[in-house]
């Protein structure tokens, strides 16, 4: 950013604690219901970070560098105009979900505006027929599977951390990793179609045959770099069968990883998940850990 980038920042900083509101925050309102729009420290530094130890850092060590707003839209329309704002204003914006990931993608370093997508949780359509759903980013995937759970359907493949964690969140990542990956492909593989926000507020609807500047390619595991996923088209498998949870033991990590990869690539009966552990690893993971 320019020096005259930073000094409108520290201007608006200083307006903001003597007039109680900058003209940015008052055109946010208009945009927003005022109460979706945040300036509290305490909310700035509960959404500045994810699970990793660098946004602690971040604000014990680079104060100067703190976001001023938590805004949280509702709608692809007041997503665009925030972001339009915002590049209006020349302000940096962080877009961010669940915050789950363990990356501190949702860590601020520039300061500016905290996009919060987590109230974009609409599920729009889900099309048992042809298997299919239409949902906002922001929507848990909990959520999203218990709604699909009563049209006998199930995602592809979703994170472990599936309880917390938002659909957006896993497309933005690689969404290489996960339950239903072996058996049904990446998260790539099952998203049909995007509505995304461009970093000038430009909304576009990307899908597998989009001619355009961006593809699906350029925007899954761009951690968010290249604007926003308001909205997600997915396909869904059907749940017509069984799930068994089976375990292992080995005497050697070797041995484990051997059979780990026979299962893997296993083309005739591959498995829905599979996860390798240690009793190392998991005894420093959970306290509840056997002594």
């Amino acid at each position: 950013y320019t020096d005259e980038v930073k000094k409108k920042m520290n201007e608006a900083k200083i307006e903001e604690k003597q007039n109680g509101k900058t003209k940015f925050t008052k055109e946010l309102e208009e945009l927003l219901p005022a109460t979706q729009v945040s300036t509290d420290m305490y909310d700035i530094e509960a959404t500045s970070g994810d699970l990793s130890l660098l946004s602690k850092y971040h604000y014990k060590f680079k104060q100067q560098y703190q976001a001023t707003h938590v805004v949280r839209p509702g709608t692809t329309e007041e997503l665009s105009n925030v972001i339009k704002k915002c590049k209006e204003y020349s302000v940096p914006m962080t877009i961010r979900a669940a915050g789950t990931s363990c990356y501190s993608a949702s860590t601020p370093t520039n300061g500016g505006v905290i996009i919060d997508m987590r109230r974009m949780d609409k599920i729009y359509e889900i099309d048992a027929n042809n298997k299919t759903v239409r949902c906002g980013a922001g929507i848990s995937w909990l959520r999203l599977i218990e709604a699909l759970l009563e049209h006998g359907l199930g995602p592809k493949c979703y994170p472990t951390s599936y309880k917390s964690s938002c659909v957006g969140g896993f497309v933005v990542t690689s969404g290489k990793v996960g339950v239903g990956v072996l058996k049904n492909g990446i998260m790539k593989d099952a998203i049909k179609s995007l509505v995304f926000v461009k970093p000038d507020g430009s909304v576009e609807t990307i899908s597998r045959t989009s001619q355009g500047d961006l593809s699906l390619d350029d925007i899954i595991g761009s951690f968010g770099i290249f604007g926003a996923v308001a909205e997600v088209e997915l396909e869904v498998t059907s749940l017509n069968t069984s799930m068994e949870m089976v375990g292992y033991s080995f005497k050697t990590f070797k041995m484990a990883v051997e059979f780990f990869r026979t299962l893997k690539n296993n083309d005739a009966n591959k498995p829905f998940f599979l996860s390798l552990s240690d009793k190392h690893f998991e005894k420093y993971a959970h306290w509840t850990f056997p002594s």
